[in-house]
């Protein structure tokens, strides 16, 4: 119950388009909940229609919950922008693996819940960067030119980091759907879970 007291007061904070609830000529409202370990101030998910070409943003702030309104027609999922303090990064680990959505004008859309989970492991085999450019006889400490070229006492000798960031589809409640419902005052034909694929 503490859960979906949770869900509800988080949607309700949330500033949600409801024209979708009530006319039929109005573009659709979709709406996903995402949680991250990105540690992002903001985070922009990209969805470009398959018919215009056009970029809309579903745009996270600092709630769980987010939507926006879409033209009617179908969608794939582009770019991830995390932005932290003044600096924007750009992630594309959604590219052609999240199935297209179809939207309906004047509907309402619940995506469910999508996880992003970044990951990284020491890479102890592999030299650093840095040491892979120099050759024998050339080497930075010894005075050479190559700026490429960094061993020597102006070496970073750590070892090699890797990261990736690992995407997850959690399968959602029915509780929860209607969790959702409810804080959107919202009937079961008036707001569809639309649940995300692969």
């Amino acid at each position: 119950m503490y859960r979906l007291a949770l869900i509800t007061v988080s949607l309700l904070s949330t500033a949600l388009p409801t024209a979708a609830l009530t006319a039929s000529d109005a573009p659709a409202t979709y709406i996903m909940q995402v949680s991250s370990n990105l540690k992002c101030d903001r985070l922009n998910i990209e969805l470009i229609s398959q018919k215009s070409n056009t970029s809309q943003y579903i745009r996270f702030g600092t709630g769980a919950f987010a939507a926006t309104e879409l033209p009617a027609g179908s969608y794939t999922f582009g770019d991830v922008t995390c932005t932290k303090g003044n600096e924007d990064i750009s992630y594309d680990f959604l590219k052609d693996k999240i199935a297209p959505i179809e939207v309906s004008a004047g509907q309402a859309y619940f995506g469910g819940r999508m996880m992003f989970k970044q990951a990284s492991s020491v890479q102890a085999n592999d030299a650093p960067e840095a040491l892979n450019s120099c050759t024998f006889i050339r080497s930075k400490a010894r005075g050479e030119s190559d700026n490429a070229c960094q061993d020597g006492t102006g070496t970073d000798g750590s070892a090699p980091i890797s990261s990736k960031i690992e995407v997850f589809l959690p399968k959602v409640l029915e509780s929860e759907v209607a969790a959702v419902r409810t804080a959107m005052s919202a009937t079961e034909e008036e707001l569809i879970y639309l649940p995300l694929k692969v």
